[in-house]
């Protein structure tokens, strides 16, 4: 089972054309590395999908971007990303796995706002991913089942030239490096149950991890709480 992962340029082209450009494959927006970067797409765009899949999911799903090098590999290490509009710039954290998180600044939209990189022409490319908001000690399995729930409405309420890219969530997945990792289900504080994560699968920085998939079909009761082992990823699968 793969992530949930839309591939574009890193100009997030796709995000504004029509079907009949998105018939053949879109050249990622190109900058050139200046001692200020230059704008790289406008976000308005970014910001209307960003906005609709957190209130589709009542907060519970972000979108953000994955970025990579355009030959697939991840980006150096001084890769940086900004949001910046006439009256102010804001610095995007990346995290592991070179992932940046869209932020819902209507301000900034307003303003026609810009994102900004700093990296050469011709050499990056981005996916858009979609990320659980929900901190690791607040998951039960009731809310797991709500998540992939919100997750089937995201994707209705995506722009429709990105819902042909945008698959169903069809699971809350907790993963880690290596098989065979075990997630204990408690009633309270007390264990009730042990599962193992061991479907191969994917992470959102492309990396093999294994799984537990929480899909609302497993039969445990909602209350239980589900303890994420120390190390491990959530991921929308």
């Amino acid at each position: 089972m793969n992530p949930i992962r839309w591939s574009v340029g890193l100009g997030l082209a796709l995000l504004a054309i029509g079907p009949a450009a998105a018939e053949e494959p879109v050249e990622a927006a190109q900058i050139d590395v200046t001692a200020h970067p230059v704008a790289l797409l406008p976000y308005r765009k970014v910001y209307e999908a960003a906005k609709r899949v957190r209130d589709a999911s009542g907060g519970q799903i972000a979108f953000a971007l994955r970025l990579r090098a355009k030959d697939g590999t991840p980006p150096l290490s001084d890769v940086r990303i900004s949001l910046a509009s006439e009256r102010e710039t804001l610095p995007l954290p990346v995290r592991a796995g070179w992932i940046v998180v869209v932020p819902v600044d209507e301000r900034i939209a307003a303003e026609n706002g810009d994102f900004l990189l700093n990296r050469k022409k011709g050499t990056s490319q981005a996916s858009v991913v979609l990320l659980p908001t929900v901190a690791d000690d607040a998951w039960t399995v009731g809310r797991m089942r709500q998540v992939v729930a919100s997750g089937q409405q995201v994707r209705a309420q995506v722009p429709w030239f990105l819902r042909l890219f945008a698959p169903d969530i069809h699971s809350v997945s907790v993963c880690g490096r290596a098989a065979g990792m075990a997630i204990v289900l408690l009633r309270g504080d007390v264990p009730e149950a042990t599962v193992t994560a061991d479907a191969k699968s994917r992470n959102d920085a492309d990396e093999t991890v294994y799984c537990k998939h929480f899909d609302g079909k497993d039969g445990f009761d909602e209350a239980l709480r589900v303890q994420v082992p120390s190390g491990a990823e959530v991921l929308l699968l």
